[in-house]
């Protein structure tokens, strides 16, 4: 569970950029970056 949580964190905060980049959609990009949030806590 400890090596599986990094692994996640990345790949949303991967997609994060992606969005940030792509859409202009700021309120995907917020609560992406809460769910990233949730998941340091």
């Amino acid at each position: 569970m400890n090596s599986a949580k990094p692994i996640a964190l990345l790949l949303i905060y991967s997609f994060f950029l992606i969005t940030s980049i792509s859409a202009n959609n700021n309120t995907a990009d917020d609560r992406i970056y809460k769910q990233a949030q949730e998941l340091l806590a």
